[in-house]
């Protein structure tokens, strides 16, 4: 039942179930078994990267291995996995230590499988240290014993370490031998799985750089950078899987709502087919209240569907957003730091570049806060924590923070925000709402032209209202600005955007109990206006 439980990821009931079967054995007669499961309990640990639990229970099984001699396979494979858990934590005193116990273990019961596999892995922390004589014999056995056994992928691992060293010390013939070597058994024996690729042309960018072969390097480049790439978009594809099953399972409980609705209602029909009216004013009475029911039922249901298609429309939305405006502008920024990486340009050739790559960066950034952010309330439903907020204060915090912007476009602020003015809100929504409104004016807005921020009060309301003067926008835009189209424009100096942000900011302030619009015209400005309850 313990094996059961960690199979699905419930650790609390199956560290139960472990120390029950414990309590069933004999300390003396059965400490074995006991060390067995305390060890199945340290590799849910270890394939879970929980390496301090991991150890604690390679303790608890050492404590129960007999010392009469009896357990010694049990007792190499605790130290090979202690050794292993060491080397992730990068405690690699310790992890020699365990390694080595684990490899004399391994000869003493002449077991050549494992003598290969734990001086592979011995050799890891050798290759940490440069101390490349000592790796360089014992993953030549790993390499002997991983082609006798047929563990193929161990033995290109092994034979790219190889091809490495040779690199590193300038025996470059030897170094391509092992390399292509360890290529042929990833081609041939490891179904050309690409972590294994991405691994062996690493190592002969290390042989093509130390041999001065730069066509040869410029090429490995090309095929580690495509690689990468495909490594991303099956990233991308399971991230993308995960949020389709997300949604697929919202689907699937909203349509069995519906289902259940439905059935109630064709019930409720059922009844009134089949009941018996004694008096007809009892009828009349009866049929009228459950009619009423009916309608109400009726208009749930087309509520629930409306809400479906909504739901469906979001998800094909984030996952092209996803698809699409992420790739772009991170592609780009990988391939400068490439050609940089490789030298390829210089510091200098590369500095004209560098604030595209910054305003990239940070549109990316903005861009993912506000689809995160967006997404969780659409999905989940974002609790909001209105309090007292004074609007000029944070108005001014907001406007701090694009002050870079500002001045290279040379724009004035204007804020005539009444001082007595404040809005009962959630102050981080706040922040977002006007933080894309004004990044949206300083967008449009040309060199040297202003925007004005003010308030009014309307009630019991307070009107906020962000002018520019900036290009304004045809009525064909200014209809659909709010709609979940994503159309971006560019803004006066080049500024890419999503056109994410409006869609986002309208969630925020109707969630806060205001109203958002805009008034704009082309060649003349915009102003948007949003209000929210006065504090």
């Amino acid at each position: 039942m313990g094996v059961l439980f960690l199979a699905k990821n419930k650790e609390k009931e199956a560290l139960e179930y472990f120390e029950k079967a414990t309590s069933y054995y004999n300390l003396k007669t059965d400490s074995i078994l006991i060390a067995n499961i305390y060890f199945d309990v340290s590799s849910y640990y270890y394939d879970n990267e929980k390496y301090v639990s991991c150890l604690e229970y390679l303790t608890k099984s050492l404590n129960y291995l007999p010392k009469d001699g009896k357990g010694k396979l049990l007792h190499r494979n605790i130290m090979n996995t202690q050794g292993l858990c060491y080397q992730k934590m990068k405690k690699y005193d310790k992890a020699e230590k365990s390694f080595i116990q684990a490899l004399q273990f391994s000869k003493n019961l002449r077991d050549t499988f494992w003598i290969g596999l734990v001086g592979g892995n011995l050799a890891v922390i050798y290759r940490v240290r440069k101390q490349n004589e000592k790796a360089e014999q014992l993953l030549k056995i790993d390499v002997m014993y991983s082609k006798k056994y047929k563990i193929f992928t161990s033995a290109a691992n092994a034979l790219a370490e190889l091809g490495e060293i040779y690199a590193e010390r300038g025996e470059f013939e030897k170094s391509k031998a092992y390399l292509d070597s360890a290529m042929h058994f990833i081609k041939v024996y490891g179904n050309n799985n690409l972590k294994l690729r991405r691994r062996a042309y690493e190592k002969y960018l290390t042989l093509y750089e130390k041999s001065k072969d730069y066509l040869n390097l410029a090429a490995t480049y090309k095929i580690l950078y495509h690689i990468q790439d495909s490594l991303n978009l099956i990233s991308r594809k399971k991230d993308a899987e995960i949020l389709q099953n997300k949604y697929e399972y919202a689907d699937m409980k909203r349509q069995n709502q519906i289902l259940a609705k439905e059935n109630l209602l064709q019930q409720t029909y059922l009844y009134f087919s089949f009941a018996t009216s004694a008096i007809v004013l009892t009828v009349l009475l009866i049929t009228l209240y459950y009619f009423r029911i009916a309608q109400k039922q009726k208009k749930e249901i087309a509520q629930q569907k409306a809400k479906l298609e909504e739901l469906n429309a979001t998800k094909n939305l984030l996952i092209s957003l996803i698809g699409h405006d992420f790739r772009s502008p991170l592609t780009n920024i990988q391939g400068i730091l490439n050609l940089l990486n490789t030298d390829t340009i210089t510091h200098e050739e590369a500095k004209p570049y560098y604030p595209q790559m910054l305003q990239k960066a940070t549109n990316t950034l903005d861009f993912l806060d506000n689809l995160l952010k967006w997404s969780k309330t659409q999905m989940e439903g974002l609790q909001i924590s209105p309090t007292k907020i004074h609007l000029k204060t944070t108005a001014c915090e907001i406007i701090e923070l694009y002050q870079s912007s500002l001045e290279n476009k040379k724009i004035e602020v204007i804020c005539q925000i009444d001082e007595q003015h404040s809005v009962k809100a959630d102050k981080e929504m706040l922040k977002a709402i006007v933080r894309n409104l004004i990044s949206n004016a300083i967008k449009f807005t040309p060199e040297e032209g202003k925007i004005i921020l003010k308030t009014t009060l309307k009630n019991e309301y307070i009107q906020v209202s962000i002018q520019d003067t900036g290009v304004g926008m045809p009525s064909e835009v200014r209809e659909n600005l709010f709609k979940r189209t994503i159309k971006s424009q560019q803004g006066t100096n080049q500024e890419k955007g999503t056109g994410f942000g409006l869609l986002f900011v309208k969630d925020f302030v109707e969630k806060n109990g205001g109203t958002i619009w805009v008034e704009s015209e082309e060649g003349k400005g915009t102003t948007f206006h949003f209000t929210l309850p006065q504090a």
